[in-house]
């Protein structure tokens, strides 16, 4: 990683003396496209590495990458060098910190993950974002509840731009819903603020396993009768049937899951059938076509 640093410097510093022609410029490129594919397998490795040997093989990765690695996610360095240290970073996080070894890096980190989040990069923002859903998820240990709540504010603030869903944006703001929901399930005090806003931002289509991730953190909020989530009257549960109506016979449930929500579906129909009498007044319900409505009725009373 540090030669290929050293390579694109160089490179750098000689398009800066003498401007290249075409013919160079195509030449360039292609040497830096080979460089991103090599510092994607480098990241590749060290993840393999951190799942398999988790804290143990930090004190190799400190010895000979920390230092290069913290470099390249420095605001001077390059998107691809950005997006390529925070997803490091993110595997040290999900595999180190069950045994602690992640605990020493985090207050350095979480400045990174909170700025660039809001990057104007999609890769770099869905890497510091997917980074804070894994904090929230494998180093809650390590975050105090003034952290969990800056983490919060920037997931919301990056799913309620108005570019959010653009074609662009929306797997990066998948991400983000999916940080949201964990870092709710993480604090009441979350939960109670962001689980209204959370829920408008479902279903989600763009990363399909992400999603497939978050409409099962939606069905484990129903399971366990979340009231932050639910609200006191069951006022949001009409919405959450529509979404459930809306995910229903897509790929973004899948078979374990679409049971599960077929179960939910029928308790509600059984215990709270004034519920489900609310949901075709309810302003999300013109979001379910036809083909959706039916198969929704038919998960009801089938």
């Amino acid at each position: 990683m540090m030669e290929s640093a050293e390579r694109r410097a160089e490179r750098a510093k000689a398009q800066e003396e003498e401007e290249p022609d075409e013919e160079e410029e195509e030449q360039i490129a292609g040497e830096a496209e080979r460089e991103e594919i090599l510092i994607s397998n480098v990241v590749e490795c060290v993840g393999t590495l951190m799942k398999a040997h988790h804290s143990a093989y930090l004190p190799v990765f400190e010895e000979q990458m920390a230092q290069i690695t913290m470099a390249m996610m420095q605001p001077t360095a390059i998107d691809s060098d950005r997006s390529a240290a925070l997803c490091v970073f993110d595997d040290l996080i999900e595999h180190c910190s069950a045994d602690g070894g992640a605990e020493r890096y985090i207050a350095s980190l979480l400045p990174f993950y909170l700025q660039y989040s809001q990057d104007a990069n999609t890769e770099v923002r869905q890497a510091a974002v997917y980074g804070i859903g894994v904090l929230a998820e494998f180093g809650k240990a390590f975050l105090g509840e003034a952290e969990q709540q800056q983490c919060a504010q920037a997931m919301l603030q990056v799913v309620e731009h108005a570019e959010a869903w653009s074609e662009d944006n929306a797997t990066a703001s998948d991400n983000a819903v999916s940080a949201l929901g964990k870092l709710c399930k993480l604090s009441d005090n979350i939960a109670a603020a962001a689980f209204p806003r959370w829920l408008k931002q479902l279903p989600l289509s763009a990363d399909k396993s992400e999603a497939i991730l978050v409409h099962g953190q939606l069905a484990a909020f129903v399971e366990a009768s979340n009231v932050h989530l639910l609200g006191a009257a069951h006022e949001r549960l009409p919405e959450i049937v529509i979404v459930f109506g809306q995910i229903l016979g897509t790929d973004a449930i899948d078979e374990e899951l679409t049971v599960r929500v077929v179960h939910l579906l029928k308790q509600v129909h059984q215990g709270l059938p004034h519920v489900l009498q609310q949901v075709p007044s309810h302003p999300s319900f013109a979001k379910l076509d036809e083909v959706q409505r039916k198969a929704l009725e038919a998960a009801i009373s089938g």
